[in-house]
């Protein structure tokens, strides 16, 4: 949604408040946006969800340095190492401790991943929800908003009429100071 600042406002040649009415419908109008646009925006500029896709981030990458340790270990153990002088060196299963560490960290990792992306999925929800209610309350308004203006343009337009009656002789001054205190609620 765009912010309108009264600077623009007074902008307009006239300070009717038609005028403003007329700027302001103008001004929503050109800036409206649709709903799917309003979530997806809201979407893209969360802080929460960038954080949350961070920590997914570094989490693949701490699941994948996991993964290549515990690989570079087995391969280590699995090959046939030369000396300078040509001696071979069997493998040896010295680094034991370190890859049961891994292969208990990768599930770990996992996990921490599952629940990330279910954080991810959650906020994306919350977010798309409040922007939901935020404009279908941002609609309501603007049809109530619309709706005044309607009711006083027709208590306007009863009171310039029952004036011109009583220019006329057709209507009394208490129909127009029936018309006057109708509107001041």
């Amino acid at each position: 949604m765009s912010y309108i600042y009264k600077s623009h406002i007074n902008s307009g040649t006239g300070s009717t408040s038609d005028d403003i009415s007329l700027h302001w419908r103008a001004c929503f109008a050109a800036t409206r946006i649709s709903l799917d646009k309003a979530i997806q925006l809201a979407i893209h500029n969360s802080d929460a969800l960038e954080e949350i896709k961070l920590d997914l981030l570094k989490k693949n990458m701490e699941r994948q340095q996991a993964v290549e340790g515990l690989r570079d270990i087995r391969k280590k153990e699995s090959t046939v190492r030369f000396s300078l002088l040509f001696s071979i060196s069997f493998p040896e299963k010295h680094a034991m401790p370190k890859e049961i560490e891994l292969i208990m960290k990768i599930p770990k990792i996992d996990h921490e991943i599952d629940i990330l992306n279910h954080k991810l999925a959650f906020n994306q929800q919350k977010i798309k929800f409040e922007i939901q209610q935020v404009y279908l309350d941002l609609l309501l308004q603007q049809r109530t908003i619309e709706r005044l203006e309607e009711q006083v343009d027709l208590e306007e337009k009863t009171q310039e009429r029952l004036k011109n009656d009583l220019k006329k002789g057709m209507a009394t001054q208490e129909d127009v100071d029936g018309a006057k205190n109708q509107r001041k609620p």
